[in-house]
This record gives structure tokens, C-alpha cells and sequence, in this order.
């Protein structure tokens, strides 16, 4: 009960916020909504305005975030396909590593592509949503993959998240 009154107490905070910042300050409210309508207009977002978003794949919401990555593209080929070898050749050594370090290998990895097959779960799709390019030279890439029951045919909207080295392998999939 509660949080449903600290919760309750900030929406109105904001809502009433939201209507007096406006009546107080109406010539700067027009000018920022005047700025964002242009940039909207413009096919952009405040992130492309300022250069941080990459050219060319465009999203379902219409904003741009480059290219399909070749890694993440590569290992949910691989898992389309139910073929390990597609998957473990999108992975960076170090993946490859840790893998085999928890006792992963081609073979066992294949075994598992090969029950899933077996059982009638596939990939539908796969959306490229976002991409986020870390200082370290890192790429993190955010999908959102709809998996299919083999036993119940339903389908589920999953999302992953692919993490890539510098030279745009895998090092982790979540």
C-alpha cells in the first residue's frame, strides 16, 4: 500500500508538473516543442540530431541504427538452421574458451540443435532493435527473437542481447 501511495504521489507530481511548467514558461515551451517537431519531421531523434546513430538498417519504428550485424546474424542463421557450426563460428575465441571451459563443444552444442529440431521449436524471426558502442570498442547489440513451440505452437517474443570484441565476434549472448 505503500508504494502505491509514494507511486500515486509522483504521478500527480508529474502530471501537475506537466501542466504548470507550460503556463509558466510558455515561450520556452514552444521553442522545444517546435525544435523536436522539426527533428521529428526531419526523420530524425534527438540521438541522430546529435550524430550517434548509425546510417542504413532502418527499424519497424522507423529510426536508424546501421547495418545487421554479422555475428548476431550469423549465430541465429546458425540456430534457424540448427547447424553448430554456423553458431560456433560466429563466437571470438575467448567465447570458444569459455564454452569449452563449462564443457561445451561443436558436437554437444550440435546434440542440442539437434533435440530442439526434434522437438518442432524454431526461430520465426529475428528483429534488429538497437545497437550501443561501448568505449572499449565493445558493440552491444539488442534483438528481439520470436521462438516458436514445438509442442504447443505458441510463440514467445524473446529478447538477446549479443555482445561483440573489437573485431565483431561474439564474446557473450544473453
Amino acid at each position: 500500500m505503500f508504494i502505491a501511495r509514494v507511486i500515486g504521489r509522483l504521478l500527480r507530481r508529474l502530471l501537475i508538473l506537466g501542466i504548470k511548467v507550460p503556463l509558466q514558461h510558455p515561450i520556452s515551451t514552444l521553442i522545444i516543442v517546435a525544435l523536436l517537431g522539426i527533428i521529428f519531421l526531419m526523420g530524425g531523434s534527438p540521438a541522430t540530431a546529435r550524430g550517434n546513430a548509425a546510417p542504413s538498417a532502418v527499424t519497424s519504428s522507423g529510426s536508424s541504427i546501421g547495418p545487421r550485424p554479422a555475428a548476431p546474424e550469423q549465430w541465429l542463421q546458425g540456430y534457424k538452421e540448427f547447424d553448430a557450426n554456423i553458431v560456433w563460428a560466429s563466437m571470438s575465441d575467448l567465447m570458444k574458451q569459455d564454452m569449452q571451459n563449462q564443457g561445451e563443444t561443436v558436437a554437444s552444442l550440435q546434440k542440442k540443435l539437434d533435440d530442439a529440431k526434434a522437438a518442432g521449436n524454431t526461430i520465426v524471426s529475428s528483429d534488429y532493435v538497437a545497437r550501443y558502442v561501448a568505449e572499449d570498442g565493445h558493440t552491444i547489440y539488442f534483438y528481439v527473437v520470436i521462438l516458436r513451440d514445438g509442442v504447443s505452437g505458441q510463440t514467445a517474443h524473446v529478447p538477446f542481447t549479443f555482445i561483440t570484441d573489437v573485431d565483431g565476434k561474439l564474446l557473450r549472448v544473453e
